[in-house]
């Protein structure tokens, strides 16, 4: 990533984060429009409608281009096709570093674009130059170059989606690779602790801490897919790599076990740490769970168990909702983040301290109006005020 990309987006959170203070009550419009002077838009920001719509046209122009250059080989071999995928993702890899040199153009969705068909082309291009035979061999080809083509692309220009699909190509290639559960388990587990400590890195840039974030995402729910008892029992690792042979004596006893620890493991992770996508993830692990449970335990139908389940954590939220309403700053164990943390910009929070009630918010100065005889635009001065009353 460019300097520039990196101070463009640093610029943009905090600008971000003020806006939210504001809403929350914890600055006033004074703190506000001391940001925006401080920290001017740097690139011309889209609506999310308007970047949608731009990324739609922009890949029908991508796949138009190819279009126009296949038509006169439409009659040639694979591996020319695979060149003019291999040319295009060059030519898009480059126009998305000028986009992201133009103000007006970095967030308008067309660089976003430009970047996924790059890093999509180069893995369908590398797939038919090389043309394996056998349908395990594309798997394979696909999903390594899938995995190495996103992994370059989320490095270069840092969208977090790239390092999603980077991680998780990555966790398909080694499943169709053909290691075995417990090597596909304890290399899921030991992406997730190497991508911990770049987490709240304040060094990297925001982009690639939130591709850590994703990566950890995706590694923590490969490993609870290798975990999970129903994924023992239906060979679902295993089918990947074309074996159907069983995983192990110990996996169905150990599936169990996992598939009732990792999600209690990863709701207290989440709680202890504030990370809102870890209890995100640990609720959805949760309700797979206890469908996991109802496939081996006939206590109701699927429906009432998901609905139950539902119903559940809707209770619960709302209950620790009211629960923080009545408590006392309307936080509960001191939920507020410490003042010596860092914000995802690099920078030190604002003092997480409400506003008092706008009757008892101290009114803003207003300048003070020229004094009779004083020129305009000159602050009055007690010689020019004493000259214009001798002269009146």
């Amino acid at each position: 990533m460019k300097e520039a990309w990196i101070h463009a987006d640093r610029v943009e959170a905090i600008r971000v984060a003020a806006a939210g203070w504001r809403r929350a009550l914890l600055v006033d419009d004074a703190v506000l429009a001391a940001v925006d002077l401080l920290y001017p838009a740097p690139r011309r920001l889209f609506g999310p409608v308007m970047r949608a719509t731009i990324f739609g046209f922009s890949t029908v122009a991508a796949w138009a281009l190819f279009a126009a250059c296949a038509f006169p080989m439409r009659n040639g071999s694979s591996a020319a096709f695979g060149s003019i995928f291999l040319v295009l993702a060059t030519a898009f890899a480059l126009a998305c570093d000028r986009l992201l040199d133009a103000p007006r153009f970095a967030v308008s969705g067309a660089a976003a674009a430009a970047a996924t068909w790059a890093a999509s082309f180069v893995a369908v291009g590398v797939t038919l130059v090389v043309k394996p035979t056998h349908d395990h061999d594309i798997l394979l080809l696909v999903a390594g170059s899938a995995a190495l083509s996103f992994a370059l692309a989320s490095w270069r220009w840092g969208w977090p989606l790239f390092a999603t699909m980077a991680a998780a190509s990555t966790f398909l290639f080694l499943a169709a690779l053909g290691l075995g559960r417990l090597a596909f388990l304890v290399l899921a587990l030991l992406l997730a602790s190497a991508t911990i400590p770049f987490l709240d890195r304040p060094t990297l840039p925001l982009a690639r801490r939130f591709a850590a974030h994703e990566v950890l995402a995706i590694a923590l729910a490969a490993a609870y897919l290798a975990a999970n008892r129903w994924s023992v029992d239906a060979r679902l690792i295993e089918t990947f790599a074309e074996r159907t042979g069983d995983p192990g004596r110990g996996w169905p006893l150990a599936g169990a076990i996992l598939t009732a620890l990792l999600p209690v493991v990863l709701l207290a992770w989440g709680l202890a740490t504030r990370r809102r996508f870890l209890l995100l993830l640990g609720a959805v692990m949760a309700a797979l769970s206890l469908v996991t449970l109802r496939h081996y335990v006939q206590i109701a139908p699927t429906w009432v168990v998901l609905t139950a389940c539902g119903a559940t954590l809707v209770a619960v939220a709302l209950l620790l909702e009211r629960a923080l309403r009545r408590s006392p700053g309307k936080e509960w164990g001191d939920s507020r983040p410490s003042r010596s943390s860092t914000t995802s910009a690099g920078t030190k929070p604002w003092p997480s301290r409400p506003l008092p009630p706008p009757s008892r918010r101290p009114r803003p100065r207003q300048p003070r109006p020229p004094r009779k005889g004083a020129s305009p635009g000159v602050a009055a001065t007690p010689e020019a005020a004493g000259r214009a009353s001798r002269s009146r």
